[in-house]
């Protein structure tokens, strides 16, 4: 199957789709592994600093780590709340010295993969490039790797097109996360 389309992207559009990949491969399953290291840390201290003075009571463990929970809590919410502010305008500084606004990119795919063309780059994508795709009511992403991918916002092009270019991912064999 092959097909072709046009976009322009915008700065929201690229901030969102740096939020919807950090919402979908990174943040929860990330943020819930650095939690519980955090929690383990925190606990470890409040056992050492407490058998310091008073010796060890093994009793006290389940306060411990309750405690050591609340505290990574705490500073997983603080984390989460600057994230939520310096995220987008970090992005959007990016975006903005990419200068990348309101240039049009053409999409080209078939059976041997993807190709993008704009007024200053023209790149060459096998499928076999591609490590997964992921999408929502707004966008096709497709993974290349670690905060690298080829993001396409599905309003700028017609369902049909949209139809054509998730099968052609399907075809070439693109595992959907």
């Amino acid at each position: 199957m092959s097909g072709e389309f046009t976009i322009t992207l915008n700065r929201s559009e690229y901030v969102a789709a740096y939020w919807f990949y950090l919402r979908k491969r990174w943040l929860w399953r990330r943020m819930i592994l650095s939690y519980s290291a955090l929690v383990l840390v925190y606990a470890g201290l409040l056992v050492a600093l407490e058998s310091w003075d008073w010796g060890f009571y093994p009793t006290r463990l389940p306060v411990h780590l309750r405690d050591g929970a609340l505290y990574s809590l705490v500073i997983a919410v603080v984390i989460i709340g600057i994230s939520m502010v310096n995220l987008p305008r970090r992005v959007g500084r990016l975006f903005t010295q990419l200068r990348i606004d309101d240039r049009e990119t053409r999409f080209e795919y078939d059976a041997t993969g993807l190709r993008t063309a704009n007024r200053d780059v023209t790149t060459n994508y096998a499928w076999n490039r591609f490590q997964s795709w992921i999408e929502n009511d707004r966008l096709i992403l497709l993974v290349m790797g670690d905060m690298t991918f080829v993001a396409v916002p599905k309003p700028q092009i017609f369902t049909s097109a949209v139809d054509q270019f998730r099968t052609a991912i399907i075809a070439a064999g693109i595992p959907q996360r």
